[in-house]
């Protein structure tokens, strides 16, 4: 029978100093995070909250190549969002 309480096995460091992550991971987080409440937005039947945060993204994206895969995701989403509410010629403009 193992002991679970053996300090022994696991020897961990632990240090004071935080750290830092690059400022493109901390966009990234923002952004993926961005994505999601957006979809939840959806979801709950707020479209403009949603579209809102969708079109952030795609500014967010002109400055920071590094999140074009959110990009891309918000673009198709804002396409699905404008066919639901029947906003045709936004569809199509993202569309494009």
């Amino acid at each position: 029978m193992s002991d679970y309480g053996d300090d022994d096995d696991y020897q961990f460091e632990y240090s004071d100093q935080e750290e830092e992550i690059p400022q493109e991971d901390d966009i990234t987080v923002t952004v993926e995070n961005k994505y999601y409440n957006s979809k939840g937005f959806v979801q709950s039947k707020e479209y403009k909250e949603a579209l809102q945060g969708f079109q952030d993204i795609l500014e967010i994206e002109k400055t920071n190549p590094n999140v074009q895969e959110w990009g891309c995701k918000a673009t198709k989403q804002i396409v699905k969002l404008s066919f639901r509410t029947q906003q045709y010629e936004v569809m199509l403009d993202y569309y494009k």
